[in-house]
């Protein structure tokens, strides 16, 4: 547990201050969500060339999650996509991910 603790902030359990604890907390909070999430997607069988993703977003309105699966001929449109998507969206990156989430809210439903 101490290495994985040292891992997570860079330093030994026993040189931690009270601010550093609330931290080591909260990475090992998001380290376990991740693992969770990794489980998830490792069940869903997925073909050769293929990528999932797990989709989580949480607002108001509460938590939706979806996978999604890619087949290997869409990602070249998603590549070509993502190119024209990014200079719509503007260089802001909380405006960029506003927007993103809006839309993601959208299609999970």
């Amino acid at each position: 547990m101490a290495s994985i603790g040292q891992n997570l902030i860079g330093k030994p359990l026993d040189t931690i201050d009270d601010g550093e604890e609330e931290l080591l907390k909260d990475r090992l909070q998001s380290m376990m969500i991740e693992l969770d999430n990794l489980q998830v997607l490792h069940k869903i069988k997925s073909e050769d060339g293929q990528k999932v993703y797990k989709l989580d977003i949480t607002s108001e309105e509460g938590t939706k999650t979806t996978n999604v699966r890619i087949d290997k001929e869409s990602l070249v449109k998603v590549a070509e996509s993502i190119v024209d998507i990014e200079d719509i969206l503007g260089k802001n990156k909380k405006l960029r991910l506003a927007i993103l989430s809006e839309l993601l809210k959208k299609e999970i439903k």
